[in-house]
C-alpha cells in the first residue's frame, strides 16, 4: 500500500484575474474595438467604460466598445464566481486599462486657385491639418504628377483644360484618418494662337495697307506689336492693317492673344524683310583695249537679288534696250566685249528683279565720245562729248596722250566738252594717240575713261635745191630736215656717179669737201632712203645746185 500524500491548500475567495489585453491608443468613434481578460471556466465578469459604450460581450471575458470623443478614457473588469458548498462569493480586484481617445482629421476646406489657365503657371494648394499628418491627393482619383505629395502643400500644373476634383485625404500621426476633402478647379484652355499671316517680304513700290492676322478664340483680345512702321491700325482685333517705312531694313509684327478668362496664347512674331533692291550705277568706262565697255554698279543698301541685267542702247535715242549681259547676284561688274567705241556713244542701265517681282532699273550712264582731226600742220583738233549719268555731275576733264607709242601723259587739264581741243603737232611724233578722263564731282570721285583715237604721221623728208659754201657761215652745208622718220640714210653722187657723201644721220649737214678738197660749184644728185615706225621703207632723188 502506498503512502499517502497531502497536499495543503490556502482556501480564500479573492480571485485572481488578468490584465485587460486591447489597443490603448484609438481614434474618437472607433467603433466595436474589442477588450479582453483570460476566460476563467464558471466566472462572470463585470466590465465598466468611461468615454465610450459597451458595444458587445457583457459578462464575458471580452467585450466590444464603441468610443465617443477624443480625450482619456478607461476600461475597467471585476471576474465574479460563487462557492454553492459554503454559499459565498468570489470577487477578483479591478482590472483597469487607460485608453487615449485621439481626435480624428476636422480640417475641411482645400485652400487656392480654382479657376485657373491651362498650360499657364504651376498653382499651390494646402489645407489646414494637424501637424505631423499625412495627406494623399488626388486629381479625379488619380494621385499621379502632384509635386508635394504626402504633404499638407502640393504643387499642380495643369496641362489640359477642363473641371477637375482636387482631393485630399489626412491621416494623423495615430493612423485617424479624416474624411474626403475635395473641390472643383476649373482649367480654362489656353489660346491656340495661329501663325501671322501676311507678306513677310515689303517692298518699296507697295508698302501700305499690308493685313496680318491670326485665328484664335472668337471672344479673345489681340495685343499686336509692330516694328518698322509708320502707322498700323486694328490693334485689340484678330487683324491689322500696316503701312510699312520703306527706309527700314526690316520689320517685326507680334501678337499676343488673351481669351475672355485671361488666359495667354504663346506670342506668335513674324520678321518681315523690306526689300530696298536699288542700284546705283557708278560708272561706266571704255576699257583698254578700247574695244570694250566696263560697267561697274553697286547696291545703295544691302539686298539681295538673283542676278542683273545689262542693257544698253544708243545714246540720245528713245530706242529699245538691248541686253549685252547677265551676271550673278553677287557680281557687280561687266565689261561688254568686242565693241566698236569709235563711232557713237551709248547709253547703259542694269536691271534686276526684287523679291517681289518688281523690276528695279538703275540711273542711265552714258560714256564719254572723242573725235578728232588732223589739219594739215599735223596738228590734233580733238572735240569729245559729254559724261552723263553722275548726280552731282562732273568735277573736271583731262585730256592724256601718249606719242611714239610711249605711255600715255596728262597733256591738258580742265578742257570743256563739245568745245575743240588744240594739240600742236611735234616733229618727233610719228604716231599720237588721245583719251579723256572724267572725274566724278563729289560722291566717290569714280573715273570713266573716253575711247582712244590716234593719228600717225607719214614720214616726210624736205630737200633744198641748192646751197652756198662761200664760208659767210650762212648756209654753207647741205642738209635735210624730215619728220616722223625712223631710219635714214643720204648719198651724194657727182654726174658721174661717183659717191661723195654719205650719212645715216639726219641732222648732220654735207660740207661740200672731198679729199681734202672743195667741191667746184655744180650740180650733184642725192639719193635719200628713209623708213617709218612700221618698218615702211621710202627714196627720194634729186638734185641739188652747189652755189660759191
Amino acid at each position: 500500500m502506498s503512502p499517502i500524500v497531502s497536499l495543503g491548500v490556502n482556501k480564500t475567495y479573492d480571485l485572481q484575474n488578468s490584465p485587460i489585453a486591447g489597443p490603448v491608443d484609438i481614434c474618437e468613434f472607433e467603433l466595436d474595438i474589442v477588450y479582453s481578460v483570460t476566460d476563467i471556466n464558471g466566472s462572470v465578469y463585470d466590465w465598466f467604460v468611461q468615454g465610450g459604450l459597451k458595444a458587445s460581450g457583457d459578462s464575458s471575458h471580452s467585450i466590444g466598445v464603441d468610443w465617443g470623443a477624443a480625450g482619456n478614457a478607461r476600461v475597467s473588469v471585476v471576474q465574479r464566481a460563487y462557492d454553492a458548498v459554503n454559499g459565498r462569493a468570489c470577487l477578483s480586484d479591478t482590472q483597469r486599462l487607460d485608453v487615449i481617445i485621439h481626435p480624428i482629421p476636422t480640417a475641411s476646406e482645400i485652400i487656392g486657385t480654382m479657376e485657373v489657365c491651362q498650360l499657364s503657371d504651376t498653382f499651390i494648394y494646402s489645407i489646414a491639418g494637424f501637424a505631423n499628418s499625412t495627406y494623399e491627393w488626388t486629381i479625379n482619383g488619380n494621385a499621379q504628377n502632384i509635386i508635394g505629395q504626402g504633404t499638407n502643400e502640393i504643387k499642380v500644373f495643369w496641362q489640359l483644360a477642363g473641371t477637375f476634383t482636387l482631393a485630399v485625404t489626412e491621416t494623423s500621426q495615430f493612423l485617424c484618418t479624416g474624411l474626403v476633402v475635395d473641390t472643383l478647379v476649373l482649367v480654362n484652355p489656353k489660346p491656340t494662337t495661329t501663325p501671322i499671316s501676311g507678306p513677310a517680304i515689303i517692298c518699296p513700290e507697295d508698302p501700305d495697307s499690308q493685313i496680318y492676322s491670326v485665328v484664335g478664340f472668337p471672344t479673345s483680345t489681340y495685343d499686336w506689336n509692330v516694328i518698322g512702321e509708320i502707322n498700323f491700325t486694328g490693334n485689340g482685333t484678330s487683324s491689322i492693317t500696316v503701312d510699312w517705312d520703306v527706309t527700314q531694313p526690316f520689320g517685326r509684327v507680334s501678337v499676343l492673344e488673351t481669351s475672355d478668362k485671361g488666359c495667354l496664347g504663346d506670342a506668335q512674331t513674324l520678321r518681315v524683310e523690306i526689300d530696298r533692291l536699288a542700284i546705283d550705277l557708278r560708272f561706266v568706262s571704255v576699257g583698254t583695249p578700247d574695244d570694250r565697255m566696263i560697267i561697274n554698279w553697286q547696291l545703295e543698301v544691302p539686298a539681295a537679288t538673283n542676278s542683273f541685267d545689262i542693257q544698253k542702247r544708243e545714246a540720245g535715242t528713245a530706242g529699245a534696250w538691248q541686253n549685252v549681259g547677265t551676271v550673278d547676284g553677287n557680281v557687280f561688274e561687266f565689261t561688254e566685249t568686242p565693241l566698236n567705241t569709235d563711232v557713237i556713244a551709248f547709253e547703259y542701265r542694269v536691271s534686276a528683279v526684287n523679291k517681289c517681282g518688281t523690276q528695279i532699273i538703275s540711273e542711265v550712264h552714258t560714256n564719254i565720245l572723242l573725235k578728232g582731226i588732223q589739219d594739215e600742220d599735223f596738228n590734233s583738233l580733238l572735240n569729245f562729248s559729254n559724261y552723263l549719268g553722275w548726280d552731282n555731275g562732273v568735277l573736271d576733264y583731262t585730256v592724256y596722250g601718249n606719242d611714239n607709242r610711249n605711255p600715255y601723259s596728262l597733256k591738258e587739264a580742265g578742257v570743256i566738252p563739245v568745245r575743240s581741243v588744240l594739240v600742236v603737232n611735234n616733229p618727233d611724233q610719228y604716231r599720237k594717240c588721245f583719251r579723256v578722263r572724267a572725274l566724278e564731282l563729289d560722291g566717290e570721285l569714280t573715273t570713266s575713261w573716253s575711247n582712244e583715237i590716234c593719228f600717225y604721221y607719214s614720214p616726210e623728208v624736205y630737200v633744198p635745191n641748192a646751197f652756198t659754201a662761200n664760208g659767210d657761215n650762212l648756209n654753207d652745208g647741205f642738209g635735210v630736215k624730215g619728220v616722223a622718220i625712223n631710219e635714214f640714210n643720204i648719198q651724194i653722187f657727182n654726174r658721174w656717179g661717183e659717191k661723195l657723201y654719205e650719212s645715216d644721220d639726219i641732222d648732220e649737214k654735207w660740207i661740200p669737201i672731198y679729199r681734202d678738197k672743195d667741191i667746184q660749184m655744180g650740180t650733184y644728185i642725192y639719193v635719200i632712203r628713209y623708213s617709218d615706225f612700221e618698218n615702211k621703207v621710202f627714196q627720194k632723188t634729186g638734185t641739188i645746185n652747189l652755189l660759191r
